[in-house]
């Protein structure tokens, strides 16, 4: 377990490892939270099928790693029936998929993201994702300049990782992505950078629809705990007007138990 820690995206989140059947093995990132009964809940944020492979799919590792050339890799990798293999996560890889070792071809990431491809892609689960050395497919792609393979793939995270729980994967990279990408528009307009809140510690409607900003670098599990601190007046004016609200159904409360009242004296005269 100890070893799938860097899979955490905060030093808060618990790793759990489900393993009821082989077939369906699984590390899942947790978050842990309090509910509004005061009950502990855990939340699951995202979490990685681990696959087994089978001996066809090793020999095709041995040969993608044997192969002299970047276009017999990209062969390799447009000749195989499905492009299952290359979406599954193997602990013989060191807990990775074979995509963030193929980053270095274009041509090979181009075949394996394409939308005809990804139809065979289990989209429960994410396909970019942090390896052990804290960095990702995505990271693998920049660093060798591949910028096609970077489009690429975040088509594919605003395609099929539209979540905020992968913005963790931008934290280091997103000024070199920005100078170098012509795809950070899309980025920028996804779910992954824009964060809606949905707690019960947040109201849904507010009186006031004026656009608010507040800084925040705290943890973003930890916002959900932070109305009151990050917009007071808001925070004040909610509690006021609910304030009103509960002395208004006080008094319709009262008003309705003493006409109940009064009715049945008269009946009893």
């Amino acid at each position: 377990m100890g070893r799938s820690n860097y899979l955490r995206i905060e030093n808060t989140n618990h790793v759990q490892f489900r393993c009821q059947f082989q077939e369906n093995r699984r590390i899942c990132v947790q978050e842990q939270f309090v509910d509004g009964a005061g009950q502990t809940q855990f939340d699951d944020i995202y979490g990685l099928k681990i696959s087994e492979p089978t001996l066809r799919e090793l020999m095709l590792i041995q040969s993608i790693y044997t192969a002299k050339t970047p276009t017999d890799v990209a062969t390799l990798v447009a000749e195989q029936p499905t492009p299952r293999i290359f979406y599954k996560t193997f602990l013989e890889l060191g807990c990775k998929s074979l995509l963030s070792f193929l980053a270095f071809d274009r041509r090979a990431i181009g075949c394996l993201l394409d939308d005809s491809k990804t139809r065979a892609l289990d989209r429960t689960y994410p396909l970019i994702y942090k390896n052990p050395d804290g960095q990702s497919a995505l990271d693998n792609a920049l660093e060798l300049n591949q910028l096609q393979s970077v489009s690429k793939m975040i088509d594919h995270m605003t395609k099929y990782q539209n979540d905020p729980v992968y913005a963790h994967l931008f934290r280091r990279n997103l000024v070199d992505l920005i100078k170098l990408s012509d795809n950070c528009a899309k980025l920028f307009r996804s779910k992954i950078l824009n964060f809606e809140i949905q707690y019960f510690e947040w109201p849904s409607l507010n009186r006031d629809r004026a656009k608010a900003y507040a800084p925040y670098n705290n943890s973003m599990f930890k916002i959900r705990y932070e109305y009151r601190r990050l917009f007071p007046k808001l925070y004040a004016a909610d509690a006021e007007q609910k304030l009103k609200m509960d002395r208004l159904r006080e008094e319709q409360l009262s008003d309705e138990m003493g006409y109940s009242a009064e009715a049945g004296l008269e009946r009893g005269t």
